[in-house]
């Protein structure tokens, strides 16, 4: 039964995810590269290396990984998105929001956990 319910939640949740922007799949994920502040600098023509390296990350590096496992992946999230730090969810800047021209807003990574702290899903979020 365990497994029933856990394949309707894989199913319900690729059904439900957010097609990333173009570029997402440029760079294979490295949580060494992710940590270093640089990585949400703009790059003109491909965004930042956060932002080429969502697709990898979400694809391959979250799902089960429990809430302290992916602040050890990615590093302490911001307070920006979540003041206290202590909400249901994580955030963290990939670069200027994308398909902006102005470049004004950021783009932010929001990873979601279910009642246990297990990744959940994720959305992209601008400021």
């Amino acid at each position: 039964m365990k497994s029933l319910i856990f394949f309707f939640l894989v199913i319900l949740t690729g059904c439900s995810r957010q097609e990333l922007p173009i570029g997402s799949y440029d760079i294979e994920f490295q949580s060494n590269i992710w940590k270093k502040p640089e990585s949400i600098n703009w790059n003109k023509e491909k965004g930042s290396v956060r932002q080429q390296m969502l697709g990898s990350l979400i694809d391959n590096n979250l799902v089960g990984k429990n809430r302290d496992q992916i602040i050890v992946l990615l590093g302490t999230p911001s307070t920006k998105m979540d003041p206290d730090s202590e909400g249901p969810s994580l955030s963290y800047p990939t670069g200027p929001q994308r398909d902006n021209y102005l470049g004004i807003d950021y783009e932010w990574l929001i990873i979601q956990f279910d009642s246990a702290n297990i990744y959940a899903g994720y959305y992209l979020a601008s400021d």
